[in-house]
């Protein structure tokens, strides 16, 4: 893990050192808490030294480097197997006009099964009056057959 040293006085020296923690991530794949231990510790010496926090240009890039797992996820199923996901705009865009499911996380479980109610599809005016035809005078039979013995 490569620290920031004493001597990041500039914004320059700074986005080197967090240049050679991107390319460190690249080779070595390093954990989530090696890189925010390098920024709390740049963020700290930027302001030790200057009594400010850095410019937005640096933490823009701290928090890239921070959630580069997140913003490297090049699989379409992210939403389904991350809770907070971060999308791109297309799939925001996606996501607001409706083309993607926005309840995935509700109704289904972390074992796959869907837990949504289930519910049937209604039948349209054309099946309803072929069930009549077909079925009608089976149970019309039926029930004259049933209820005439009864009596």
């Amino acid at each position: 893990m490569i620290i920031a040293p004493k001597y990041i006085l500039t914004n320059q020296n700074a986005q080197d050192a967090i240049t050679k923690q991107f390319d460190t991530y690249k080779r070595e794949k390093t954990s989530r808490d090696s890189r925010m231990q390098f920024a709390d510790k740049l963020v700290e010496d930027y302001f030790a030294l200057h009594l400010r926090v850095p410019p937005t240009s640096v933490l823009d890039r701290l928090a890239s480097l921070i959630l580069q797992d997140e913003l490297a996820d090049a699989t379409p199923w992210k939403s389904r197997n991350n809770e907070y996901h971060i999308q791109s705009p297309r799939e925001e865009l996606d996501y607001h006009k409706g083309l993607v499911a926005k309840n995935v996380p509700e109704s289904i479980a972390t074992d796959g099964n869907d837990y949504r109610l289930p519910t049937r599809r209604q039948r349209t005016p054309s099946e309803n009056a072929h069930i009549d035809r077909e079925m009608g005078g089976k149970r019309r039979n039926d029930y004259k057959s049933s209820s005439s013995t009864s009596v």
